[in-house]
């Protein structure tokens, strides 16, 4: 009989899949960044007296439903950050394997300086039931768009705002001495005859005799 020959060959079984594994990420399609736990996430400019929205996207790469339980602020939250309870039923985020899903960091600060919180979410993944994201904000007065202008006219101050989404209401407030804040009013649309289309106008027909400041809250 003629000897024979053959071979044998070696694979390698993978380890199974994760039964749910978090990931999470800041910012919007399609620019989402990838957040790791424990590390602080600078989610730069927040504008002064406008509520902001902050998408943070948890993303299940596992193989197994990922149930989110909770998504809270840690004690120490600076003033004017919130978050959205989250929803689904029975107060969870159920997850499934390769989706995403958004918790709302929300923001509405008064007063310019630093602010920092962590986000805790908490959810069925095994080797991070809590997962701890802090997260930076630098509030700061929003720029004044082009066409914004302040001027008096007799003896009133006149304010005028190019025209902008319809969603927005835009409350006048005036201070002497940057000590506090009155209201005064909101701007209303008008017709302008130089510009041939619609801005937002509000006349302060008691301005003081003095200098006053005068600011815009966007609500």
């Amino acid at each position: 009989l003629a000897p024979t020959s053959g071979a044998a060959f070696v694979y390698p079984i993978p380890p199974p899949a994760p039964a749910q594994e978090i990931e999470v990420y800041t910012g919007t399609d399609p620019n989402l960044t990838e957040a790791p736990a424990n590390v602080t996430r600078q989610l730069g400019e927040a504008w002064l007296h406008q509520q902001q929205a902050w998408p943070v996207t948890v993303f299940n790469d596992g193989a197994a439903t990922l149930q989110v339980t909770a998504a809270e602020l840690l004690p120490g939250a600076g003033d004017g950050i919130t978050v959205n309870p989250i929803g689904g039923i029975f107060g969870q985020l159920s997850v499934f394997p390769g989706e995403t899903a958004v918790i709302t960091v929300r923001t509405d600060f008064e007063t310019p300086g630093l602010r920092a919180c962590t986000l805790r979410i908490s959810s069925n993944d095994s080797d991070e039931a809590t997962y701890d994201l802090p997260l930076a904000f630098d509030p700061r007065p929003q720029p004044a768009p082009p066409g914004f202008r302040v001027q008096r006219e007799g003896g009133a101050v006149v304010l005028r705002y190019p025209q902008q989404p319809g969603f927005f209401t835009y409350q006048v407030q005036r201070s002497l001495l940057l000590d506090g804040w009155e209201d005064l009013g909101f701007l209303q649309a008008e017709f302008d005859p130089e510009s041939n289309g619609i801005l937002m106008v509000f006349r302060d027909q008691n301005p003081p005799p003095g200098r006053a400041f005068y600011r815009l809250k966007i609500q």
